[in-house]
């Protein structure tokens, strides 16, 4: 779920994060806002300016939260403009299927607040129609992922390999069990004993 619509206060931090790989698109907080207090990437993100939030579930409890960016450092995600039009430079019509997604309200993949300016909503069909803002996407507007179209389908996940039993013990490698008790080992015969030789040479000179 992501929501457009303007910041409220100036006290919130752009939660901008740039992927590592040279081939995404580097986002930059807008040079005019204040740095932010401790160590984060972004900047405040100014009262009045356009934001977008994206709502993740808390692990500690039930309540969800907001993270905001600068709509300039907002990675579309590919729910947003899987639905967009095959046509991009048909504002009206990118338009429209951004009011579409607003309609289905915290179901949807996209909310625009209703006080958006209509100078703001072409602020936001310029970005969404920009491919090298979307995600899947490398700086060029190219799709990475390899053997897809455009829009990225989303690719199938491997299955797992089968876990091999192992193969049961033959003969005397099997296991003993209750059932099968270790046999007893056969007893050792006994030395026969030599014959002492003093008695048999007493016997010969008799």
């Amino acid at each position: 779920m992501n929501r457009i619509e303007y910041a409220k206060t100036g006290y919130g931090t752009c939660n901008v994060k740039n992927l590592k790989r040279e081939y995404w698109k580097k986002f930059q907080c807008p040079a005019c806002e204040k740095p932010s207090h401790g160590n984060r990437e972004g900047k405040l993100i100014s009262e009045g300016s356009l934001r977008v939030g994206s709502m993740h579930p808390s692990t500690c409890t039930k309540i969800s939260y907001w993270q905001w960016k600068h709509l300039t450092c907002w990675r579309v995600p590919e729910a947003v403009f899987a639905e967009l039009p095959d046509d991009l430079d048909d504002k009206p019509a990118v338009l429209e299927a951004l009011r579409r997604l607003s309609k289905k309200g915290y179901q949807g993949p996209l909310a625009l607040d209703e006080t958006l300016s209509e100078e703001s909503l072409q602020e936001v069909v310029a970005w969404v129609t920009d491919k090298a803002n979307w995600s899947n996407h490398n700086v060029e507007g190219v799709c990475i992922r390899k053997g897809k179209t455009d829009k990225c389908i989303p690719a199938p996940k491997k299955k797992k390999a089968a876990k091999r039993k192992p193969k049961a013990p033959a003969g005397d490698d099997l296991p003993f069990t209750p059932e099968r008790k270790k046999p007893k080992p056969e007893p050792k015969p006994e030395p026969e004993p030599e014959p002492k030789a003093a008695e048999d040479a007493a016997i010969i000179i008799e």
